[in-house]
């Protein structure tokens, strides 16, 4: 871990100095232009403001630099700081500053039409490949195949550092598939076929206590839950500052001989062997202008086991274009319920129906520089009484 960490930064400050060469390059010959008179002052800030536009639409902040094969390569990452403060029982306080995650996203450009990225990530216990995939774009009526490690086509960006309940059971972890889709006007659609995720547990915020029933990355050789997926979508603008998307999905597989076994282990399930597997549900997302709101509801069948849950997700964007210092504000609310269809046992968590409300503010101290306050309240039907496990958080994201 300390050499691959090591290996990192060292590769970190070697793109940023070849950055900072061709940053200095282009001033240089920006300046040069001006005291030739081919360029006014006014007409060189106007090139830098198209210049630096330019590259925050395509992500090229450096101009990218070449792999030993000669492909196009760009990298891009996050450094994530983190304060938590678990409220728990008094002897059990759990409150600590913590360096949350280090990311690297690089971008390799293998033509125009076929691309690899990936985004590795590293903790204070591990580093993983949180995914890896290449895409073929721009294929007949416009569709791609993209094939790799990657979360189901049914996942979403989260502008809270805590996950909807339902994103934690369902879809936030990776796995091997090729997924398929493609655009016809308006309408969206997506197929995938994976080696299907085994069943686990996940914790609820950053506090490891109180699991709840997860869908997995699969870890064993043995992959005999194949998993396929479908979704469609609608992409339609309301007018010039408005939009609505709508997203249909299903996927279906089947249990594993050890998913049948962890169901069996918890308590009330019984020793049924029923493999069935399934999963559907729908997201809506309008934007209005700065207001945007999420709603969404997924249902899973695992065995005999049902679970289902629900969101939504309401968030405002306040800017102001004069300050160079905390110049955008937002303000994120969210409701969430996720309901589990087995009697409540206090000595197992991952029979408890749940509920949480979370409210956040995102600060945006510079460009990529984002500060995150956060505050979840977490409530759970155990069947004897509350548990003690709303969540604080203060965050520091340095993106670049």
């Amino acid at each position: 871990m300390k050499k691959l960490f090591i290996f990192m930064m060292s590769l970190i400050l070697m793109l940023s100095f070849v950055c900072s060469i061709r940053a200095d390059e282009k001033d240089i010959l920006l300046e040069t232009l001006i005291e030739k008179g081919v360029l006014s002052q006014e007409e060189a800030r106007k090139i830098e403001a198209e210049t630096e536009k330019k590259e925050k639409n395509t992500g090229d902040n450096c101009g990218g630099f070449f792999s030993l094969k000669g492909e196009d390569c760009d990298i891009g990452g996050a450094l994530v700081l983190r304060y938590v403060d678990a409220d728990r029982d008094s002897d059990k306080k759990n409150s600590r500053l913590e360096l949350a995650k280090f990311l690297l996203c690089p971008k390799i450009t293998l033509s125009r039409d076929v691309t690899f990225k990936s985004t590795i990530k590293a903790t204070s216990d591990k580093t993983i490949a949180e995914d890896a995939y290449i895409v073929f774009s721009n294929l007949p009526f416009h569709s791609f195949v993209q094939a790799g490690l990657a979360c189901r086509f049914m996942s979403i960006g989260c502008k809270t550092d805590e996950l909807p309940l339902i994103g934690r059971a369902f879809w936030d972890d990776e796995d091997v598939a090729v997924h398929l889709g493609g655009n016809l006007n308006r309408l969206y659609w997506r197929l995938s076929v994976s080696n299907g995720q085994e069943l686990g547990t996940a914790y609820i915020g950053n506090d490891k206590a109180y699991e709840l029933i997860a869908d997995d990355r699969q870890t064993s050789d043995s992959n005999y839950n194949k998993e396929i997926g479908a979704g469609l979508g609608l992409k339609s603008k309301l007018g010039d500052s408005a939009s609505l998307n709508l997203l249909s999905f299903f996927y279906t597989g089947e249990l594993s001989d050890d998913d049948i076994a962890f169901l069996q282990s918890i308590s009330g399930y019984g020793t049924a062997t029923d493999d069935t597997k399934e999963i559907y549900g729908g997201r809506a997302i309008l934007n209005v202008g700065n207001f945007t709101l999420i709603a969404e509801y997924i249902a899973g069948e695992d065995g005999e086991l049902d679970r289902d849950g629900w969101y939504i997700q309401p968030s405002y964007k306040v800017k102001f274009s004069n300050l160079k210092w905390f110049h955008t504000y937002e303000l994120v609310l969210r409701y969430d319920e996720l309901n589990v269809d087995l009697d409540n046992d206090p000595a197992d968590s991952l029979t408890w129906d749940r509920d949480m409300i979370t409210i956040g503010l995102n600060t945006h101290i510079k460009k990529n520089v984002i500060f995150v306050t956060e505050y979840s309240i977490n409530d759970e039907d155990t069947g004897n009484g509350d548990v003690d496990n709303n969540e604080f958080l203060l965050k520091l994201v340095a993106k670049f």
